[in-house]
């Protein structure tokens, strides 16, 4: 997250509009960049790699010239934190990387960030790993001759709203303003906007080499409409649900084996219909558990709802002769994780519909194809990446320790 500041002796009133020191309004004045702007860049410009949304920007534009991705090379050693093929990824660049990776990690975590959670996270080398690929990605498409040209850069920017006067027209004077009051330089918004053409020019570039078969749309509907839900009783090894306070190892041993006792007399009484829920939850009341039944899942859902990943529930769950169905002959089953015993019975079974294959066509060629995108993307980047020459300076990436000169 990045904070969105008014131009000097302007101030932003509560409908957005700037106001002049006089108070009058001053709608042919610039504005600073509000989020909405962001949002309809990212509508323009398609899929934008995060890292790269806000990047700093020097005054090179329209006037001074395009920036060249090639223009990094030939930092000194010391200033670097990595090198990918010849060619440098700064200091500086790394670090206002890590500091946006910092914020979302403070937003969601309270706001704050702690050195242990900056190691477990892996922070620092996943930010490394971003910027490397990349890089990566802006070397190829040089190779391949798909670098957007100075003009489609220049028509981007022309055609953001905020960078306009009174009379719709690009205004060099107020993109300036604009973006020195969000604390901005053109020479990396030039580049953010160059990045995001080119990511949209490599989307283009997997999306056209993709093909969904009709034999893979039929696939795709029978293994998403084929669904499966399950009554269960879940009991966790751990402290009681919302407590912030963890049970030692040796406490949670003999939960664990308080957990496999109980489940061993929910077995014989667990079913498929409401008595026997009536059965298992008046003898679970003084536990704190209760019955539970999953909304529906699929064969591709990899978490079970209310449940979270357990392979083997969804094995049996749509197991031909499953062992779980009482319909079939089946009955309760006990499972056991390193965190949890689980008793669970087949609760519902949704066959599909072929009837309606022909209007969810649309919905499954869009899963398929962005899936097979996305699996051909990771292979292509997988191969880049083993071909190429990527070093990082451990004193700056290692999780062990703060990146130092932070811009």
């Amino acid at each position: 997250m990045y904070r969105i500041i008014a131009p000097p002796h302007r101030k932003v009133d509560a409908s957005g509009r700037q106001q002049a020191k006089n108070g009058r309004s001053r709608s042919d004045q610039p504005g600073p960049i509000k989020i909405s702007m962001i949002s309809t860049m990212r509508q323009k410009f398609g899929p934008i790699t995060i890292s790269i949304i806000i990047g700093v920007i020097a005054f090179v534009f329209i006037f001074f010239g395009v920036f060249s991705p090639k223009s990094t090379r030939g930092l000194h050693e010391g200033s670097v934190a990595g090198v990918v093929n010849g060619e440098s990824i700064g200091i500086p660049e790394f670090n206002r990387e890590l500091n946006r990776r910092m914020e979302f990690f403070k937003a969601i975590g309270g706001g704050k960030i702690s050195e242990a959670q900056l190691k477990m996270f892996h922070i620092k080398e996943s930010v490394f790993q971003e910027l490397a690929q990349r890089k990566l990605l802006i070397q190829e498409a040089d190779r391949q001759g798909m670098l957007p040209s100075d003009e489609e850069i220049r028509d981007k920017i022309r055609a953001i709203e905020a960078f306009r006067d009174k009379s719709g027209r690009f205004d060099p004077l107020v993109y300036k303003q604009v973006l020195e009051a969000n604390r901005y330089t053109p020479a990396s918004f030039e580049k953010t906007v160059r990045d995001d053409l080119m990511a949209q020019q490599w989307a283009e570039y997997f999306k056209a080499r993709i093909r969904v078969s009709d034999e893979e749309l039929k696939r795709e509907f029978f293994e998403t409409e084929d669904q499966r839900s399950v009554k269960y009783v879940l009991m966790t090894h751990g402290g009681t649900p919302g407590s912030t306070t963890q049970p030692t190892p040796e406490k949670m041993e003999e939960i664990r084996k308080a957990n496999l006792v109980l489940a061993d007399k929910i077995l014989p009484l667990m079913g498929d219909d409401k008595a026997a829920d009536a059965k298992v939850n008046s003898m679970i009341a003084s536990s704190g558990l209760t019955v539970k039944t999953t909304a529906l899942f699929s064969k591709q859902n990899r978490f079970i709802p209310g449940v979270g990943e357990a392979p083997e529930v969804l094995k049996d769950a749509f197991a031909d002769q499953s062992p779980i169905d009482m319909k079939s002959g089946g009955k309760a089953k006990k499972y056991v994780s390193g965190n949890w015993v689980l008793v669970a019975v087949l609760s519902e079974t949704k066959k599909p519909d072929l009837s309606k294959l022909d209007t969810a066509q649309a919905k499954l060629r869009g899963q398929v194809a962005a899936r097979k995108e996305r699996m051909f993307f990771e292979s292509w980047m997988k191969k880049l990446t083993e071909r190429a020459k990527i070093e990082k300076n451990p004193s700056v990436v290692s999780d062990g320790e703060e990146g130092k000169d932070a811009g």
